[in-house]
């Protein structure tokens, strides 16, 4: 692959010092490490592995899937490999499922549909860095968004719980405070998800922000609050140092 041959692909591939390229080899590494054709890898085990953070994976991972570069498999009731059966369990009872994927031959046809999605990802003004479930339907589609995102729980009783807490935390920070912070909150319902599901934290906090990013008007609206950058009165009223975003109860903004 050359820039002339795929600009938008080798864009992407080479910003940022070449994060993603560099996460795709290390992908490619784990791989030939293994006899099987699908190989599992949780985002946890692979900040373990590589470094790195759990978002940065996430969103890594699902752009590479969604250009093509990567496969991933959703396991189904259907499914008979014991690991990947195992998977789908834990997925019906509410867990994160263990992520599978394959990297499949690189050959030219491959990269030219690679080039056409990370073209019309160019167009929409979407990158990987923050990269939701709606940007990826924006982009290519969202049957191929529903192989890409990786939450393939049901909405079971953790999920639900999580974003009760989620909403708990959002009205304790405003009643203390008068606002809240995206990051406390996250930070402070995975502690208690953490407890409440018995999940270890990276799990509870994977699981937190997968919520947020999908769900996050969602909660807000049944918050009754509202996510933007402080006016100069709330700076003041909060002493509030920067212009971060903050969430405030809806009829303040």
């Amino acid at each position: 692959m050359t820039q002339e041959e795929c600009p938008a692909l080798y864009k992407a591939l080479y910003s940022y010092k070449k994060a993603l390229l560099h996460r795709l080899e290390q992908l490619i590494e784990y791989r030939r490490e293994k006899e099987s054709e699908w190989v599992f890898a949780s985002v946890a085990y692979l900040v373990g592995r590589y470094g790195g953070s759990c978002t940065t994976w996430q969103t890594n991972r699902e752009y590479l899937s969604a250009v093509g570069l990567i496969r991933l498999r959703k396991p189904t009731e259907k499914t008979t490999a014991p690991a990947l059966k195992d998977s789908f369990q834990r997925a019906e009872k509410g867990r994160q499922a263990v992520i599978w994927y394959t990297i499949p031959d690189y050959t030219p046809n491959r990269l030219a549909q690679a080039e056409q999605a990370a073209e019309r990802f160019r167009q929409e003004g979407i990158n990987r860095k923050g990269l939701t479930k709606q940007g990826i339907i924006i982009a290519v589609g969202r049957k191929e968004a529903n192989k890409t995102v990786i939450d393939w729980r049901s909405r079971s009783g953790k999920d639900r719980a999580a974003e009760r807490e989620i909403i708990r935390q959002i009205k304790m920070a405003i009643s203390r405070k008068g606002y809240a912070t995206k990051e406390r909150v996250i930070e402070r319902s995975a502690k208690r998800i953490k407890t409440i599901c018995k999940l270890d934290y990276i799990e509870a906090l994977y699981s937190i922000r997968q919520i947020w990013a999908n769900r996050n008007r969602r909660i807000l609206s049944m918050a009754g609050a509202s996510y933007h950058r402080p006016t100069r009165a709330e700076k003041e009223r909060f002493r509030l140092k920067d212009n971060g975003w903050i969430i405030t109860p809806a009829q303040l903004f």
